[in-house]
């Protein structure tokens, strides 16, 4: 019984999540979710250039 309660839960907060998502985005703050990614994204582009520029030096 317990069981069947806990998915109805699941399966309501997935349908809540789906209709309202546009809400739930602004109410969050999406503005914070882009800005760490775009960080994320120029970290990982620093680090491919640090990479690379150690293994041209290696190279040499």
């Amino acid at each position: 019984m317990f069981k069947y309660i806990a998915l109805i839960l699941i399966v309501i907060g997935i349908y809540i999540g789906v209709q309202y998502k546009d809400e739930i985005t602004g109410v969050v703050g999406n503005d914070r979710m882009e800005s760490i990614q775009e960080q994320v994204n120029d970290t990982i582009e620093n680090g491919k250039e640090a990479l690379s520029d150690t293994i041209d030096e290696i190279k040499k």
